[in-house]
């Protein structure tokens, strides 16, 4: 769909525009709209999201992640809203495993934490990384 979007939608003076910046030109510009389409949602995977349905909490549990109640996260679960911990997440993905500068990650990030209209503040990603937990189970590295 996000791709029938770019060529049939997206007005061809804004596809010029990404595809400009981009070395491939529009096969990349295409092709990063696709992506950002697929993994906007990759915050609905946080334990601040998935405890929100009984179900999904349950899986998680039973694969061996830990999984709080909704009840047991309490307020403070609102600190990470599923499109401000996807920005937080695909920006750490692309700095740990793709070696981004922290600096060049948000120009790509912003689609995903803004996803529903508003980008995040700066405060709000602050806000978030002093409550990891809302974002990540204990792995085997041992980080929250």
């Amino acid at each position: 769909m996000a791709g029938l979007l770019w060529d049939r939608w997206l007005p061809v003076g804004t596809r010029g525009l990404v595809a400009e910046a981009l070395p491939q030109g529009d096969a990349d510009a295409r092709a990063l709209a696709v992506w950002l389409a697929g993994v906007h949602d990759i915050g609905k995977a946080t334990p601040a999201f998935a405890c929100q349905v009984d179900q999904l909490a349950e899986t998680m549990r039973r694969h061996g992640l830990e999984m709080r109640s909704v009840k047991a996260m309490g307020p403070d679960r609102r600190i990470a809203p599923h499109s401000l911990a996807g920005q937080v997440l695909l920006g750490e993905w692309l700095e740990e495993r793709h070696g981004w500068a922290p600096a060049r990650t948000g120009q790509f990030t912003v689609a995903v934490g803004g996803h529903h209209g508003v980008p995040p503040e700066h405060a709000q990603i602050t806000a978030l990384y002093e409550h990891e937990e809302l974002l990540r189970t204990r792995g085997a590295s041992g980080r929250v």
